[in-house]
C-alpha cells in the first residue's frame, strides 16, 4: 500500500504587492504536487532522466501530462511540441523519444525504438549517466543533490528543476532517506547489478 500526499505551498506574496513573474512561476511549479514515497535509487533514476530532458532547449512552459518530443538537432537536444508524424519529412533532426512531465514534475522519456536497438546510442546514454554519477561522489546527501537553483539552465527549465527538486525532496522525506549519500545509493545499485558467482 503506498501513501500519497498532496502538497500545497503558500503563495509567495498573498497581498499581491510587488509580485514578480518568477515568484508566480516558482509557486505555480509546486502547486498541487502529488507526492508518493520513493526509494533513493528511484529518485536518482528519475532525477537523471528529468535533468536529461531539462537540458534540452525549449522556449515554452511545459504542461503536466502533455506529450513532447525530444530531437537532436546539430548536436543539441531540443524539445518540441510536434511529433515525428506531424513533422513528416521536415523533422528538425534525429528523433530521440517522447517525453511527458507527470503531476510530480518528474519527466519520463520513452526512447525511439530505433535508438533502443542502437548500441552506440545506448552506450552514449550509459556514459552520460556514469559521468553524472561520478560527479555525485562528493555530494553530502540526497537532499543537497536536488537542484534548488540550476543557474546553467534557461528560465523555464530552471523553474521546472526547482519544482522537481521540491517534489523529490518531499518523496524522500516520506521515507526518511534525505540524509543518505548518493554515492552509497549508487554502490548499492551496482552491488545488486553485479552477478553473484
Amino acid at each position: 500500500m503506498s501513501t500519497c500526499i498532496k502538497i500545497t505551498f503558500m503563495k509567495p506574496n498573498p497581498q499581491g504587492k510587488g509580485s514578480l513573474t518568477i515568484l508566480k512561476d516558482l509557486d505555480g511549479s509546486t502547486q498541487g504536487l502529488s507526492i508518493i514515497p520513493k526509494n533513493p535509487e528511484q529518485v536518482l533514476t528519475e532525477l537523471f532522466t528529468s535533468l536529461f530532458v531539462l537540458k534540452a532547449t525549449f522556449k515554452f512552459k511545459p504542461i503536466v501530462g502533455k506529450d513532447y518530443w525530444l530531437y537532436e538537432v546539430e548536436g543539441i537536444l531540443k524539445l518540441y511540441q510536434f511529433s515525428p508524424q506531424e513533422w513528416g519529412s521536415r523533422a528538425p533532426g534525429q528523433w530521440i523519444g517522447k517525453c511527458s512531465m507527470g503531476p510530480d514534475l518528474i519527466w519520463s522519456l520513452e526512447i525511439n525504438q530505433t535508438l533502443k536497438d542502437d548500441p552506440d546510442f545506448i552506450k552514449s546514454i550509459e556514459d552520460q549517466r556514469d559521468q553524472w554519477e561520478h560527479g555525485l561522489e562528493e555530494v553530502d546527501s540526497m537532499e543537497t543533490l536536488l537542484p534548488e537553483y540550476a543557474e546553467e539552465l534557461p528560465y523555464y527549465q530552471r523553474v521546472m528543476a526547482f519544482g522537481l527538486s521540491k517534489s523529490l525532496k518531499a518523496s524522500l522525506g516520506l521515507t526518511g532517506q534525505l540524509s543518505l549519500k548518493p554515492k552509497d545509493v549508487i554502490a548499492l545499485r551496482l552491488e545488486k547489478e553485479t552477478p553473484k558467482v
